[in-house]
């Protein structure tokens, strides 16, 4: 009689632990699909049309600015040029990385990438 009740009592220990693997497993993999679900949102939205046109309306601004900025760092006193030149690295840094995210951008985004950006 306690050769059966050790085995029945092994047998509900095994099945609390085959149920807590198979939770354990179930909430990990839940976890795992979110992720994937948010990688493929994410890639989804940086496709579209309105992510590729706020980025490249955006890149052509700051294009303009930069080209605002090195007129003032032909003009500025030179005091001034290197804070100046501190905020047109800044501003090609962010068109760099703004261009970067862009597909098939315009022949004018993709001529500046090249000759302003070292990374592709």
């Amino acid at each position: 009689m306690f050769r059966d009740a050790i085995g029945a009592l092994s047998l509900i220990l095994l099945g609390v632990l085959v149920l807590a693997v198979v939770i354990f497993g179930g909430w990990k993999l839940h976890w795992w699909f979110r992720g994937q679900e948010a990688q493929l949102g994410g890639q989804t939205n940086r496709g579209s049309y309105g992510f590729q046109q706020a980025h490249m309306d955006q890149t052509t601004s700051l294009i303009s600015d930069i080209s605002r900025i090195d007129a003032q760092i032909a003009a500025a006193d030179p005091a001034q040029k290197p804070m100046l030149a501190a905020q047109r690295a800044a501003e090609v840094a962010e068109t760099c990385r703004l261009a970067r995210d862009i597909q098939n951008p315009p022949a004018d985004i993709l001529s500046w990438h090249t000759l302003n950006c070292s990374a592709p």
